[in-house]
């Protein structure tokens, strides 16, 4: 399907190359009236694959339906041709997400589940944990030996910690999302059986 994608980009592509030229302009999702409105997939996360599986097939029958109302609305006949072959396409993904869904290997699919759990939620909460803990406490005991009084000890334990939850904070919000760290579900999805 990927490849599929690919090849209706590539598609819409050289239509617009031939009718307008080489610049294209700035246009987001936001700028076309009646596109597809979708959430962001890091709202989404951690997607299971079968929440994937449904998500992708939902996609598609928006998609067909954008590329039908917009080739009702064209008077072109080349620009109508073409949506509407991409309208038939969609389709055809929406068949292949359906066979996939019932060919899917459920047990292997929960190994790769339970794997991208430990890697995504598990594995960086406790490197969080354990870089969290080193860096509050290195402050606290160094305080609590120099001053030898525990209310210093306490404020400067309490200031290392709120500094700690902040830096944790936008390192989290700043981090990797699988797909340097290979920790994503494409990565994972690619090991399933057939």
């Amino acid at each position: 399907m990927r490849k599929e994608e690919e090849g209706h980009r590539h598609r819409l592509l050289d239509l617009y190359r031939r009718r307008f030229g080489e610049h294209i302009p700035l246009i987001r999702r936001q700028d076309v009236r009646g596109f597809v409105d979708r959430k962001p997939l890091w709202r989404v996360r951690p997607l299971k694959i079968t929440s994937a599986r449904k998500l992708s097939e939902q996609m598609e029958l928006e998609t067909r339906r954008f590329y039908e109302t917009a080739a009702k609305k064209t008077t072109d006949t080349g620009i109508r041709q073409l949506l509407g072959d991409l309208a038939d396409e969609e389709r055809k993904h929406i068949h292949t997400a359906q066979t996939m869904e019932a060919a899917a290997d459920v047990k292997g699919e929960q190994e790769i589940q339970k794997r991208l759990f430990l890697l995504q939620i598990v594995q960086p909460g406790l490197v969080g944990l354990m870089d969290g803990s080193v860096s509050s406490l290195t402050p606290l005991f160094a305080a609590a030996f120099a001053t030898h009084n525990s209310f210093y000890a306490f404020l400067i334990g309490l200031a290392a910690a709120i500094g700690a939850g902040i830096s944790m904070g936008f390192a989290e919000a700043l981090s990797d999302d699988g797909t340097l760290t290979g920790a994503d579900i494409h990565g994972c999805a690619a090991q399933l059986p057939g």
